[in-house]
């Protein structure tokens, strides 16, 4: 193992690496022209895919109750007709919505965005 430690302290030398990553991290946004330029490096996160699902309502069972779950049971939510839907993102409260329809397909329309800053 220690020839191994040997082996990649020869091949990579840390002194002669540049790793000054505080302009970066300390860096505040302005709204100057280097903001822009920020902005576009930073367009690659646009492409990442995220989860978005529209809950009607929730409720807990027990696995008894479950179980004799059968065709045409009806399992009543916690939801109150025309309640607003949670839309999640990732499985965190985004917005609440309302159903739409659309050219024959069921859509979400946002009511009102809670939280822009999903983590």
């Amino acid at each position: 193992m220690n020839s191994l430690n040997n082996d990649l302290d020869n091949e990579f030398d840390l002194d002669d690496m540049d790793f000054d990553l505080t302009d970066e991290v300390n860096e505040t946004p302005s709204p100057g022209p280097g903001s822009a330029k920020k902005a576009k490096s930073l367009s690659f996160l646009n492409d990442i895919p995220v989860h978005v699902t529209v809950e009607v309502g929730a409720k807990t069972v027990t696995l008894q109750e479950l179980l004799e779950v059968k065709n045409d049971s009806v399992l009543m939510l916690t939801k109150e007709n025309g309640a607003a839907l949670d839309i999640k993102v990732n499985g965190k409260l985004f917005a609440y919505g309302e159903v739409v329809v659309s050219n024959g397909h069921y859509g979400v329309k946002i009511t009102d965005i809670v939280n822009k800053d999903i983590n």
